[in-house]
């Protein structure tokens, strides 16, 4: 640190650096200001893999059917293979990361279907009588493509055999129906009372972690009555005794009730269409348009995944900071700027003038702070960090918003551990024990 400080130094006294250094901005949040979006189904790519499959070290393990056939199919067996999702390595991940995971998958046949006309247009040019006529210049360029394509369609196929296994968990789950149940809770739109019972009480939709994660956000977002609260969790007490685990998730329950602080502005802000995809009526049609390929018998069941990402609170946040937008979330946060506080680095230390130069600081629902003068550009480099679990589904939802603004923005996303959702909602029952 004292090194790259003392580096920092020089480099700022260049007067060139100075015209086009720009302060980023550090906000440290609590998870406690924001469950919700720990709980919730996600529906991009990335974050749903990890709900459904859970990544580990940016690798993910997945059971698919041995190859080995006669005919040069599977044999029936099943095997576990371990893939790496690695998005500095793998270009589809890079881009459809952040994608919802019917685009994903419908981008993923699309290329597939490119690499096999480029495979037959290669075969045409390298066999048969013609391959001579067309002359060795022709015939070395399409030979010298072969490595790249040959380990492009295998990437595609890792990507194919992980889409199976999570539509699998997604179908088998009812994942969609939570996701638009969830999702309507958490953007304040008016909620079918016996549609949430339904999915709590019934032993064939969803699992009991996945039905502990809908109470859980119901009672975060809904405003809902006690008398109501317990009707529910009646629901999802009987479902669990039918499974015969009476006991599954109630201290975490147990835990959340008691803490009624957290039942506090869930919903979310406006949407990311703009910025990071298509509106309503685009995604449905993309949605319809997955009865192609392995998807052609489920494709229906995507119908209720909504088309649009919202904006988090975590992005809420972030985007009212950086844009100075007054009445905000923003308003109740302690507001640090070392600058002022330290005045000339020669002061403060080598340390400090890192800070000083560096780093604004915004820490999260401690005391609100209007006596320090505020930065009034907006932020252009934003370091967000999540004091607990933190998750992918934030970290793709402020990409989208970065994204989208004119200028895009850089945005880096931390947190003290990154977990799905089920494993959060584990952590709950630790704390509560």
């Amino acid at each position: 640190m004292y090194d790259s400080c003392s580096g920092l130094e020089r480099l700022v006294s260049d007067k060139t650096f100075l015209l086009l250094f720009q302060r980023p901005v550090l906000i440290i949040m609590d998870r406690n200001e924001d469950i919700a979006s720990s709980l919730y189904h996600p529906s991009t790519y990335q974050a749903l893999v990890d709900d459904i499959l859970t990544i580990q070290m940016n690798r993910v393990k997945v059971t698919v059917k041995k190859s080995g056939g006669g005919d040069g199919g599977d044999d029936g067996r099943l095997m576990e293979r371990t893939y790496d999702l690695d998005v500095t390595s793998d270009k589809f991940f890079e881009t459809h990361a952040g994608s919802l995971f019917p685009d994903a998958i419908d981008a993923n046949e699309e290329e597939m279907k490119q690499v096999t006309r480029k495979e037959e247009q290669i075969r045409a040019q390298t066999g048969g009588s013609d391959a001579l006529m067309n002359g060795t210049k022709d015939l070395v360029a399409a030979v010298d493509t072969l490595p790249a394509l040959v380990e492009k369609k295998k990437m595609l196929e890792v990507h194919t055999n992980i889409f199976h296994a999570a539509f699998e968990g997604v179908t088998k789950r009812h994942i969609p129906s939570y996701s638009m149940m969830e999702q309507k809770l958490i953007d304040g739109s008016h909620v079918d009372k016996t549609e949430v019972l339904q999915l709590l009480s019934s032993t064939e939709m969803g699992t009991l972690a996945d039905k502990m994660r809908l109470l859980m956000i119901y009672f975060l977002s809904s405003g809902a009555s006690g008398a109501e609260m317990a009707e529910f969790e009646n629901a999802y007490q009987q479902c669990a005794a039918a499974a015969e685990q009476p006991e599954a998730y109630a201290q975490a329950w147990k835990f959340l009730r008691k803490h009624s602080a957290f039942q506090r502005r869930a919903s979310v802000g406006a949407s990311l269409q703009s910025e990071a995809g298509a509106g309503p009526d685009g995604g449905v049609s993309k949605f319809k348009g997955l009865a192609q390929g392995f998807l052609a018998q489920a494709a229906a069941s995507f119908k209720n995944f909504l088309p649009e990402n919202k904006k988090l609170h975590v992005t809420r946040v972030t985007d009212a900071i950086c844009e100075m937008k007054p009445n905000t979330e923003d308003e109740s946060f302690l507001y640090l700027d070392p600058k002022v506080i330290c005045g000339a680095a020669t002061r403060c230390g080598r340390f400090s003038f890192f800070l000083t130069y560096l780093v604004f600081v915004v820490l999260t629902q401690i005391k609100a702070n209007g006596d320090v003068p505020r930065q009034r550009s907006p932020f252009r480099e934003v370091m967000v960090f999540m004091i607990g679990g933190g998750n992918y589904n934030e970290y793709q939802n402020l990409l989208a918003y970065a994204k989208g603004q004119q200028p895009p923005r850089s945005i880096w996303y931390g947190c003290t551990e990154l977990l799905n959702p089920e494993a959060f909602l584990h952590q709950l029952g630790s704390i509560g024990a």
